[in-house]
């Protein structure tokens, strides 16, 4: 598994791109793949950054990528206010844009460009991981 662990701090969202970009190389992950994956967790973390702490302190996010049987698992694991995303409420395009809630939105693309979300809350901190396909990527 290859990790990196960035501050809270949204200047820190170049660091997670270049990660993906490389880790995307490796696993010869194709642009399509390559877009989805850094969309995801650029959302989640963008989320964790703005909703999920209460104070002004430094707080460390990790992202934890590994690659097995025709999947990409990314971890996200964050020390913030718990936060289960697949408790969320459904985006409902149905509603008038007027009338929708501000917000939900990105939880949704995730849902749609993963093949699974599996969230669990362990020692005070969340763990969201995201699993990808990677069948016929090359």
């Amino acid at each position: 598994m290859s990790s990196l662990t960035i501050k809270n701090d949204i200047k820190e969202l170049n660091n997670i791109a270049k990660f993906i970009e490389d880790l995307s190389q490796r696993y010869s992950i194709n642009k399509e793949k390559k877009f989805d994956i850094n969309l995801c967790v650029d959302e989640l973390v963008t989320n964790i950054i703005q909703y999920s702490y209460n104070d002004d302190d430094k707080h460390e996010i990790e992202i934890g990528i590994e690659s097995a049987n025709n999947e990409l698992i990314a971890t996200i694991t964050d020390d913030g206010k718990e936060f289960n995303p697949l408790e969320h409420k459904v985006y409902d395009f149905n509603t008038d844009v007027s009338e929708r809630p501000i917000g939900g939105l990105g939880i949704f693309l995730v849902r749609k460009k993963t093949e699974k979300l599996e969230y669990l809350r362990e020692n005070n901190k969340n763990k969201l991981k995201l699993i990808f396909k990677l069948e016929n990527n090359r």
